[in-house]
């Protein structure tokens, strides 16, 4: 990567501690952005659909980069995330479960964490496809019975 930069190795690890931070700074834009989204994808649309849309944008998104699902979300657990990007990620999608539960169109059970960690395998599996990851992401929150859920 520091090759790639035009940098030394000791350049990136004096301004980076390891490999995720690095791969935070350089994605930091665009996962603001896809935060950004939820807000406006829950105006335009009702609760369920909003979150469905969005976890289908977060999977495609991630799905498209090459090695991020594994080296970005790599948390065994990504409640413990303490990325600000992962964050502001997580945080956007608590808010649009929490309206999609309080709209009664989602499993109160269901949390943003297992929704988030659904999208990042989706992306994993289906990396270099972003098309089949949000077609996997509309399946998995859909079902498979006629009509969905």
């Amino acid at each position: 990567m520091a090759r790639e930069a035009g940098v030394g190795s000791a350049t990136l690890h004096r301004h980076f501690a390891g490999r995720q931070e690095l791969l935070a700074a350089v994605f930091r834009d665009r996962l603001e952005a896809l935060a950004r989204r939820g807000p406006v994808l829950a105006a335009a649309h009702p609760p369920r659909e909003a979150l469905v849309a969005w976890l289908g944008e977060i999977a495609a998104y991630v799905a498209a980069q090459r090695g991020i699902a594994v080296a970005l979300f790599a948390y065994d657990d990504c409640a413990d995330a303490t990325d600000p990007c992962v964050m502001l990620v997580l945080d956007t999608a608590r808010t649009l479960v929490a309206a999609a539960v309080e709209a009664g169109t989602v499993d109160p059970t269901v949390s943003a964490v297992d929704l988030f960690t659904l999208a990042n395998g989706v992306a994993a599996v289906t990396e270099g496809d972003p098309d089949a990851a949000v077609r996997l992401i509309t399946l998995a929150t859909t079902g498979i019975g006629p009509g969905g859920r």
